[in-house]
């Protein structure tokens, strides 16, 4: 068993253990006869625990160290599963105590089967900890989990250190090739990790490119000329509107900039099409083309003129980049830190990632910490798969990464294998997939949604996301939304440690074992059966490519995946929901964008779990089920450009646990307004272009918990209002009062200057006369003022 694998599965069994632990104390369980079964389970899973630290340290020194039940690297998935049956056989037991005090003999004998089987797992895995001499220990200075961290601007930059002079021989490469001709395609070529990225963008956001029409697009190793095509011209049309208002158009048609970043293909016929497009999308203007690669033979084939090898970084850069990480001059500890720290950097091999994720984890860590990890036996194993190579410092390092993050946090990052490489991931998609799924630690005084941010935010640090450079996938979300990508090592680590525990069938044709659980298909040419024909194990399941939902129910027999979580429509096809949906009782997570038919089936209120309901872009539908209201759960709803929508149901008021609603370009939609009273938990709300909404409403006042509120052109602005209602929002983050020239606010809220979490206002169209009203209390308020332009 790999380290990373043996890592997962401890922390698992130690999320496990907090879930029969808490399960053995409710009262509930009490009553019908399982505290017996609970109170042994809870004492099989603290005595495993205390054990789980040496089997992991042993992990990583001799690499073959195995519990039983993580032998095979599944049953801590298995026993997390286990556990969300816990928590529905409680939610069902409370049901019939109020309804039924005597519950039915087959019900009970069900429920006590099922604990049976999940008492003889835990004791399987406690008698074979005898086998391994297992031995409980305390804390270890050699992996110490961090909880709750930010990620500083220093962390996120710092892998600048050591490019500038690099950065100006590629601008120059560029300048000079193009005194010859209008068509460059000057390729970074290097080891993956070393920086071929951060370079790109350093010299795509310089200033000698300000004026230059931009597009930066992702390619990876899924190779498709046709996405290529189409994001780079969505840009460059972008692009030249935007310079177009600024510049003379002749100097806006000038020049264009092209990123390609991470191109595996090496087809020949493949890449001379590409750079054709490259080529023709210029129509006269100069075309300056950056292409990274890690392999030298792609970058030959589509040089123009000249190529650029990224190099190694010195190891004395590699320090400055874990002491930009880590605060290093700031601490008081530094002096006998420093020569610890260089032997440290000289580990890194060179390669910035490595020195970021080391930098983050150092970063939190005292003397002993850092001795740790010089010192940790995994900088003397090879990559997995390899004897030894250049990469194996750099996976040590992650692997490090790996150890340090809590149980929970192991979890919710090995998940993100179900994306293929490349994937752009949305965060808030991101954080209610693991919400769905139970990995989210249980605490009440923290929602899903702060451990969420939490974890990403650890992720970011430690160089396992990084924000999307790629500015073509926000349109789709939309403007607010925050992406991220993984490196493709950082996609490695997560794919060795998830196993067959995940099917991404996207890179070949292999089907789901009985262990799969998470899945990612593309190919729509067969019936989803023969992807995962243990339709019982499926929790996540992703459809992508050209997938047809609702032409086929034969094809696709959604009511056989009954434990599914999490299904995500969101690259397919949508001509209906299936009406069978309604059978997926245990499923939190709905991603169905683009609906093509008028309704929804009434089935869906019986997805009473569900947490996640997204339905963007379904601009045939009409109405909405008048049941909806029992959708109890529901904290996210997205109907975004559902224009056809007339009116909300009575009942949608009773979604009292929304805290993000998107109603933006529902054009025709009424009843938002009185549904709001009872909406307090509201944290998102954006109401641009809902043009039949009404008038202001007194009850947006008592959504103090607001921090994005988005009004722009719709009807609130109708009739020149006062806004003194806005003046009780003052968590508000983002606030949008833009409008069409001729309408605009009466008045700013006069409290406005004490909104001192303000980040971003926009006022386009706003009246003058209401801006010189309120400048004082504007002037107040440390914002990103976009474009304020007064009304003729």
């Amino acid at each position: 068993m790999s380290s990373a694998m043996g890592l997962l599965a401890g922390g698992l069994l130690k999320v496990a253990a907090g879930k029969v632990a808490a399960a053995a104390g409710d009262r509930i369980m009490l009553q019908w006869r399982f505290h017996e079964d609970l109170e042994e389970m809870r004492d099989t899973m603290e005595a495993i625990n205390t054990v789980l630290g040496d089997a992991e340290r042993r992990a990583i020194q001799d690499g073959s160290t195995e519990l039983s039940a993580c032998s095979d690297g599944r049953l801590g998935l298995v026993l997390v599963d286990e556990r969300l049956g816990l928590g529905l056989m409680k939610s069902t037991l409370r049901k019939f105590k109020v309804l039924n005090p005597c519950l039915t003999l087959g019900s009970e004998f069900r429920m006590a089967s099922n604990m049976k089987k999940l008492k003889q797992k835990l004791e399987k895995i406690s008698n074979d900890r005898n086998k391994y001499s297992l031995s409980g220990s305390s804390s270890s200075t050699e992996q110490q989990a961090i909880s709750h961290l930010e990620a500083s601007p220093s962390e996120v930059n710092a892998d600048i250190v050591g490019r500038d002079q690099e950065k100006q021989e590629v601008i120059d490469l560029l300048m000079e090739a193009s005194n010859s001709s209008d068509f460059i395609v000057l390729p970074i070529y290097g080891m993956g990790g070393i920086g071929k990225t951060t370079l790109a963008k350093l010299v795509y956001n310089h200033t000698q490119f300000k004026t230059y029409k931009k597009a930066w697009v992702l390619v990876s190793q899924t190779f498709d000329l046709d996405k290529i095509r189409v994001s780079t011209n969505a840009q460059l049309q972008n692009e030249q509107s935007q310079l177009t208002d600024t510049l003379e158009p002749d100097a806006a048609r000038e020049k264009i900039l092209i990123v390609l970043d991470d191109l595996w293909e090496k087809d020949g016929l493949k890449l001379d099409a590409l750079k054709l497009f490259l080529q023709a999308v210029g129509n006269g203007c100069k075309v300056h083309v950056i292409i990274t690669t890690r392999d030298a033979e792609i970058a030959r084939k589509m040089k123009t003129n000249e190529e650029k090898k990224i190099n190694h970084l010195s190891s004395d850069m590699c320090w400055d980049i874990i002491k930009q990480v880590v605060g290093f001059e700031y601490r008081a500890d530094k002096e006998s830190l420093e020569v610890i720290g260089k032997e440290i950097a000289a580990k890194c091999g060179g390669v910035a990632l490595a020195a970021r994720a080391l930098g983050h984890i150092l970063k939190y860590r005292d003397f002993n910490g850092w001795v740790s990890v010089k010192d940790s036996p995994l900088w003397d194993l090879p990559m997995p798969g390899h004897t030894h190579s250049e990469y194996d410092h750099v996976y040590a390092s992650l692997n490090l990464s790996l150890r340090s993050m809590n149980a929970y946090m192991r979890l919710c990052f090995a998940y993100c294998a179900i994306f293929p490489k490349g994937h752009i991931m949305a965060k808030d998609d991101l954080i209610y997939q693991w919400a769905a799924l139970g990995f989210m630690e249980p605490n009440d005084a923290v929602s899903p949604w702060e451990h969420g941010e939490s974890y990403i935010n650890q992720l970011v640090g430690m160089s396992f996301f990084e924000h999307s450079k790629s500015p073509s996938p926000a349109r789709s979300y939309g403007e607010d939304i925050t992406l991220f990508t993984m490196h493709d090592l950082v996609h490695d680590l997560a794919m060795r440690i998830m196993g067959d525990e995940v099917l991404d069938a996207s890179i070949n044709s292999n089907t789901g074992t009985r262990n799969c659980r998470y899945a990612a298909l593309a190919d729509c040419s067969k019936p989803l059966n023969s992807f995962l024909p243990h339709s019982d194990k499926i929790r996540a399941l992703r459809l992508m490519g050209n997938w047809k939902i609702g032409q086929c129910a034969a094809g696709f027999p959604i009511a056989k995946y009954l434990r599914l979580r999490v299904l995500d429509f969101g690259e397919c096809s949508i001509e209906k929901l299936p009406s069978s949906i309604g059978k997926l009782r245990q499923l939190r997570y709905l991603n169905a964008p683009g609906i093509q038919d008028r309704v929804i089936p009434n089935c869906i209120t019986k997805l009473s779990k569900l947490i996640y309901l997204n339905l963007r872009g379904s601009s045939a539908i009409s109405t909405l089920p008048d049941l909806i209201g029992e959708m109890e759960d529901l904290m996210y709803l997205n109907l975004s450009g559902c224009s056809e929508i007339t009116e909300l149901p009575e009942s949608f008021g009773k979604l009292k646990k929304l805290v993000h609603v998107d109603f933006s370009k529902c054009t025709h939609v009424t009843g938002v307004s009185k549904s709001l009273e009872n909406l307090t938990q509201l944290q998102y709300l954006n109401l641009s272009f809902c043009t039949n909404i009404g008038e202001v409403p007194v009850s947006l006042g008592s959504l103090t918990k607001l921090q994005y509120l988005n009004l722009s052109c719709s009807s609130y602005f109708n009739g020149r209002p006062d806004c003194d209602v806005l003046s009780t929002l003052t968590n508000l983050e983002h606030l949008d009062l833009s409008c069409k020239e001729g309408l605009s606010l009466k008045t700013l809220p006069e409290a406005l200057g004490s909104f001192t979490k303000l980040k971003y206002l926009n006022m386009i169209w706003l009246d003058d006369q209401c801006i010189r009203r309120e400048n004082n209390c504007l002037l107040n308020i440390d914002i990103e003022l976009d474009d304020v332009a007064s009304s003729s």
